[in-house]
This record gives structure tokens, C-alpha cells and sequence, in this order.
């Protein structure tokens, strides 16, 4: 928590400095450990080390979401990809979200397909265009990705897959969904073992900033998919704790009305069960085929952000930072 603590300090601290000035001295801890820190200033990436105490720009405009790649040598910002240690910009048709390990990319293609590539990394297309790829999601081990595939023509219907990167396979795990159930990808379970994913209940209306049910599927199938809890479509209102999700539930659109705690439990026969562990007033209560409890807070270490700024931290354990999906 010391680390984090002073890596949000000094972030604070350098968005609020001069492009020129940075820190001023005496003001950051030279602690190695800490890495280095990415952020956001009027589109300019700028990247800060904590071992010397220096900041660099890397990018001087046009960037937008920023987050290192989990070996920390690489920075996207939206729309591209720069070394951490600076050089030439690489703008292509794989820069989209960050693998588990390495420095590995995925990206949906504008007609639909699935391609990967990344810096010094062969470019391969797992699927072609005209597959209708709506989202994505990596496994944890890196190994495959979750793919929403949408039809072209109506009635629109939804389905879920598994593409598999050392065999080129591909496995239905879910759907198929009509448009008033369209899921988007929320990710997989620690292990690997599930998927999860938020219905919307129709691409074009507003209902869905109201909150859309979050539901989950073996990966291997045969349970459900089962309904977990309503939450709204943000990916800061769902963290891991250990196995268990930890998810900020509950209707409205405002950020805090209506919410609770909820911590899920992995199924043990058929069926998901979590508990409320805090109601907001007025907070409807969970459903009574849910029910579990938590022990310990989630970590947040190694993301932090604003309404005006986006940044990550590389260190002993790199992270992706304050963008979506991080």
C-alpha cells in the first residue's frame, strides 16, 4: 500500500506540474521497486521513472487510454504503440488489448475479424473478416480469446466463442442470444474455468446505462449460463478477490444510488451464490439464489485515473493501468 500510495502521489503530482518542470526535487521516493509510471497530459504521453526521479515524453500527441504490456517493455495508447524506453511509434492492425504475458496484442478488424500481432511479433489473423466479432476477451493464461460473433442480417443472434491460438480452433461455449440479450465481454475467471459477460438488453437504448445482468458459463459448458448479479457497464465495478469476483451491484445509472457489495462464490453444484456485503439505501436484496461473503478487501494496487488523465504503473508486478479493460 506504501506503493501505491506514492505512486498516486507522485502521478497527482506530476499532472499537476509543468510540461518542462515535472516533479520538483526532493518530492519523489527513488524507490526502484516502483517502476514506472505512464500518464496522460492534453494527448501527450509522458512516462516517469522512479529510479531517477525523471520524466520523458514519449508521444507528443494524439494519445488517448494508456497501459504497458504486461512485461512492461511496451505502451499502448490508443491507436498505437511505443517502446517504454522511447523510439518510433508502431501504428497496426493488431494494436487493441494487451495478452496476460508478454507483449502479445488482439484487436477486432473493421470488418469483423480477429487479428493478432504485436512488436516484433508476426501478425496472424485467428479469424476473417465477415466473422462479425462484436468484443473480445483474453483467457488468463494467454493461451485463447473469447469472441462475441454477431450475424449481419436480422433477426440479429448472438453467440460466444473460444478461438484457440496454438491450434487455430474454435469452440462454442455459449448462444445462441437474440439482440435483446447481446452479451459483451466481461472476462474469464481467474482459473480459466469460466466466462462472463454482461447482456445488454439492446445495442441502441439507454436502458442499458441503468445496469444489465452480468452472467457466466463454463468454459467446458454444461452449467447454465448462469444469471450473477445486475451492475453497471463499467469495468471498474468488478475486481477479482483471489477466485471470488467482487462486484459494485445494484440498478441506476448514478455511480453510487442503489449499490451494494457483492462477492460471488464459484459454484460448487450447479448454481452461483453471493451475498450482499454492504446495501445503499433503498438497495433491492440479492436474489436468494445467491449468497457468500468476503474475508478481505480486493487489491487495487497499480491503477489509478480521473476525468481528465489516464495512467499505469510497470514495476515488480506490471499492470495495465487505469484504462477500459485494465
Amino acid at each position: 500500500m506504501r506503493r501505491l500510495a506514492s505512486a498516486l502521489a507522485l502521478a497527482a503530482l506530476a499532472l499537476g506540474a509543468s510540461a518542462s518542470a515535472g516533479p520538483q526535487p526532493g518530492t519523489c521516493p527513488r524507490d526502484p521497486g516502483l517502476g514506472q509510471l505512464a500518464f496522460l497530459r492534453g494527448g501527450t504521453l509522458h512516462l516517469f521513472d522512479f529510479t531517477t526521479c525523471r520524466e520523458r515524453v514519449l508521444v507528443r500527441r494524439g494519445a488517448t487510454a494508456v497501459s504497458f504490456s504486461p512485461d512492461a517493455r511496451f505502451i499502448a495508447f490508443g491507436g498505437g504503440v511505443v517502446a517504454s524506453r522511447g523510439g518510433r511509434v508502431i501504428r497496426a492492425p493488431w494494436v487493441g488489448f494487451w495478452a496476460p504475458r508478454g507483449h502479445l496484442m488482439a484487436a477486432t478488424t473493421r470488418g469483423g475479424g480477429v487479428v493478432v500481432g504485436g512488436p516484433g511479433i508476426q501478425p496472424r489473423r485467428l479469424v476473417p473478416d465477415g466473422f462479425g466479432t462484436s468484443s473480445l476477451a483474453w483467457a488468463p493464461d494467454g493461451g485463447a480469446l473469447g469472441v462475441v460473433r454477431s450475424s449481419a442480417r436480422k433477426p440479429y443472434r448472438h453467440w460466444i466463442w473460444l478461438l484457440h491460438l496454438a491450434t487455430g480452433s474454435s469452440q462454442l461455449v455459449a448462444g445462441s442470444f437474440p439482440d435483446t440479450k447481446m452479451p459483451t465481454l466481461v472476462g474469464f475467471s481467474p482459473d480459466g474455468a469460466w466466462i462472463l459477460w454482461q447482456s445488454l438488453y439492446d445495442r441502441a437504448i439507454s436502458a442499458n446505462l441503468d445496469g444489465v445482468p452480468l452472467l457466466a458459463e463454463r468454459v467446458a459448458g454444461g452449467a447454465g449460463p448462469l444469471r450473477v448479479v445486475r451492475f453497471l457497464l463499467r469495468p471498474d465495478y468488478l475486481t477479482w478477490c483471489g477466485p471470488r469476483p467482487v462486484i459494485a451491484a445494484g440498478p441506476d445509472r448514478y455511480a453510487t444510488h442503489s449499490k451494494r457489495l457483492v462477492v460471488v462464490a464459484p459454484p460448487s453444484g450447479g448454481s452461483v451464490r453471493s451475498r450482499a456485503t454492504r446495501r445503499g439505501a433503498g438497495s433491492p436484496r440479492p436474489a436468494r439464489r445467491m449468497g457468500a461473503s468476503s474475508s478481505r478487501a480486493p487489491d487495487g494496487t497499480g491503477s489509478s485515473g480521473g476525468s481528465a488523465s489516464s495512467a499505469a504503473r510497470s514495476g515488480g508486478s506490471p499492470s495495465t493501468g487505469a484504462s477500459a479493460g485494465g
